[in-house]
């Protein structure tokens, strides 16, 4: 069974750019289009990587002198004085010629970058600029770590997932096991429905097995590309069978879409790793509930009571299991329970009338005909009266009163004339009813 909930996509992230304000920065490329998945054509790297700089590259330019250079610009990044550092990376850049001083591509791209959020006049322009540097550069060091995730970070705020993929699949190559790096790639994927983002999630989720985001996430996607999550929480419990939370989050899933069988293995599991919560056993059983395996559902129930002794909602359930075994003398005294701890919980009424209910379908079909009798009007009528009572619990007054009325309006009410042929009798008389409830 698969769930309906579908996440077709993430939120995206946008960025407004400024329009080009002049000739104030030494270039700027064709304004980037801020492409959301238009379909249109995407431009994710600028076309020339050619700057003015170009004429301070000199063949018999010393090394000393770089390095002179290198120290101005450094001084000057130091302080934050990053239209003053630019020129003198930019000399580095154009006379370094075996990569000695290859970090003032990223120091050059961070200067810019750090320019857009001061000079709104020209912040279109020193954003064409950060892409610039940072593609010349990947394209003289294209392993270059520090710039694919400028790149990457840029394109994604820019909404451009296609061309910020490329950057952050070099970034998980160059370390496979970090849970940023995977994460981003996957929800990059997913935005653009490439299947590959449920090996990439999955992996993430099994890093971070606590990150319950990350989960429900997984599960969006494999719901929106038509697959059944089932299949991926079996195939995580197979592979990690002693992790309890694994085991619990594969149960309890289970239990939702009914499949109960296999919900019983992976929740003993949890339990036994943990006997002291009691969520796995609560979903264990409701599993036993849904085998009709109602014994065993009492037995998990009262285990739960034994940690959690006033808990009114496991003695409802502990009643119900009770009454579906036709114990209704056990059911009614964990209902009476339940009343004496939270009288105004309106739960416990609601399932005793529902026990009175039961109990008159019992009585009936021992019987050799099926008609309503004057008896079991007067259980109606008891369960009619705890409807009332549940009615004064807001939780449950309309359900409680919805219940009432078609008690009222269909009959199960003794009439006036049934009252006086029957000498108002108030006592029940038919032996299976009165040894049911008195």
């Amino acid at each position: 069974m698969k769930s309906k909930v579908l996440t077709k996509g993430l939120v995206k992230l946008l960025f407004v750019a400024s329009l080009f304000a002049g000739f104030q920065t030494l270039f700027a490329q064709d304004e980037l289009d801020d492409e959301m998945d238009s379909g249109a054509e995407v431009v994710c790297k600028p076309s020339s990587f050619e700057t003015p700089y170009e004429k301070f590259q000199s063949d018999t330019i010393p090394q000393k002198q770089i390095q002179i250079w290198y120290s101005f610009g450094q001084e000057e990044f130091k302080h934050e004085q990053y239209k003053r550092s630019i020129p003198y990376y930019w000399k580095v850049l154009v006379n370094d010629k075996v990569g000695t001083y290859k970090v003032v591509y990223s120091k050059l791209a961070k200067a810019y970058f750090e320019l857009t959020k001061t000079d709104e006049a020209n912040k279109a322009a020193y954003l064409d600029s950060t892409l610039l540097i940072i593609y010349r550069g990947l394209e003289k060091h294209p392993n270059y770590v520090s710039l694919h995730f400028r790149a990457g970070n840029l394109q994604r705020t820019l909404g451009k997932p296609s061309c910020a993929v490329p950057h952050y699949e070099a970034l998980v190559a160059s370390k496979p096991e970090e849970v940023g790096y995977l994460s981003t790639l996957a929800k990059l994927y997913f935005r653009l429905e490439d299947e590959r983002c449920l090996e990439l999630q999955g992996k993430v989720v099994e890093l971070s097995p606590d990150d319950a985001k990350a989960s429900k996430l997984l599960l969006d996607m494999y719901n929106f590309f038509g697959k059944d999550p089932m299949e991926l929480m079996a195939d995580r419990y197979k592979k990690n069978p002693d992790d309890p939370k694994i085991a619990f989050q594969y149960g309890k899933e289970a239990v939702t879409v009914g499949e109960f069988e296999k919900a019983i293995p992976p929740l003993q599991s949890a339990i036994k790793a943990d006997a002291k919560n009691i969520q796995p056993m609560r979903y264990l059983a409701q599993a036993y509930e849904g085998l009709s395996q109602y014994s065993d559902a009492v037995t998990q129930y009262k285990a739960i009571l034994n940690i959690d002794p006033k808990n009114v909602d496991v003695l409802c359930s502990i009643a119900s299991a009770y009454i579906s075994l036709n114990q209704f003398g056990s059911a009614f005294k964990n209902l009476s329970q339940a009343k004496r701890i939270d009288p105004s919980n309106g739960l416990p009424y609601m399932v005793t009338a529902f026990a009175y209910q039961q109990a008159i379908s019992y009585c009936s079909n021992k019987r050799s005909t099926r008609e309503i009798t004057y008896d079991d009007k007067l259980v109606y009528e008891r369960a009619a009266g705890q409807y009332r009572q549940a009615a004064k619990d807001p939780k449950y007054k309309g359900q409680a009163n919805e219940q009432y009325n078609q008690l009222r309006d269909n009959g199960f009410f003794r009439s006036k004339d049934e009252k006086f042929l029957k000498n108002n009798r108030e006592s029940i008389a038919d032996a299976c009813l009165k040894g049911i409830v008195g």
